[in-house]
């Protein structure tokens, strides 16, 4: 199931960029298909690249969140 992005959780962001620059390929498919009515939900390759960019610092900052717990 694709995660949602939740204001009352604040690493939802970060699941919800991680699953779609993972099934990148398939939700291309999906918002590509007319009958769907997904058109206005397709991303451009710069936004796809921004995408992976914001889902990489992310990371980055949950990781030294997660760390910062451990010690």
């Amino acid at each position: 199931m694709m995660p949602r992005d939740m204001a009352t959780r604040w690493n939802s962001t970060y699941d919800m960029l991680e699953f779609a620059t993972e099934y990148r390929a398939a939700l291309n498919v999906m918002t590509a298909d007319r009958d769907m009515n997904l058109r206005k939900f397709e991303l451009s390759k710069k936004e796809w690249a921004m995408a992976i960019e914001l889902c990489e610092v992310l990371r980055v900052r949950l990781s030294f969140y997660l760390s910062s717990l451990i010690n």
